[in-house]
């Protein structure tokens, strides 16, 4: 179906550019219906089957759904970092249960933990939001948007780990 796919566009973009009359410039049946098997092919596929080889991703469609699935495997892994975080905090407030200040101190600790990683979210998201507005309306879209929470994420978890080490002072 790639061949294929491809060979229409070449066919459509050949008889664009090698039309004499540019008031005339014709595009076959055949090329266009190509193209339109091709997209619905594409999306049936990917509905169907709901597997995508982003490894040889072609259509935009694919590229789309793969940075998306990239950026919720990112969001797996920081909810598991900052899941292990809390986990973390709650077991030195336990450790410290003898010791008010202590206690008061990790519990504080959380609760701006807490505060700060969802602000964070807001800001990811925020930024997201700003390079998909340079692409509104292309099909790229979402393809950015889903790349930038990804690389944001991708930051933040390392942040968070680091974090963690000086948590447990490892």
């Amino acid at each position: 179906m790639k061949y294929l796919c491809k060979a229409a566009a070449r066919k459509i973009y050949d008889s664009i550019e090698h039309s004499q009359n540019h008031k005339n410039k014709f595009i076959s049946m055949n090329a266009v219906m190509m193209i339109l098997l091709c997209l619905v092919s594409t999306k049936l596929s990917v509905a169907q089957t709901g597997k995508i080889d982003c490894e040889n991703a072609n259509t935009q469609t694919e590229m789309n759904l793969c940075a998306l699935k990239d950026f919720e495997k990112a969001d797996a892994e920081l909810n598991k970092v900052y899941k292990s975080i809390l986990a973390q905090l709650d077991k030195d407030i336990k450790a410290e249960a003898n010791d008010t200040f202590l206690t008061t101190h990790y519990k504080q600790l959380k609760q701006k933990f807490i505060a700060s990683q969802k602000i964070w979210i807001q800001l990811r998201d925020t930024n997201a939001e700003v390079q998909r507005l340079i692409y509104e309306g292309g099909s790229m879209m979402p393809l950015i948007y889903a790349v930038s929470k990804k690389d944001d994420t991708e930051d933040r978890i390392k942040y968070l780990n680091a974090f963690m080490e000086q948590l447990t002072g490892n």
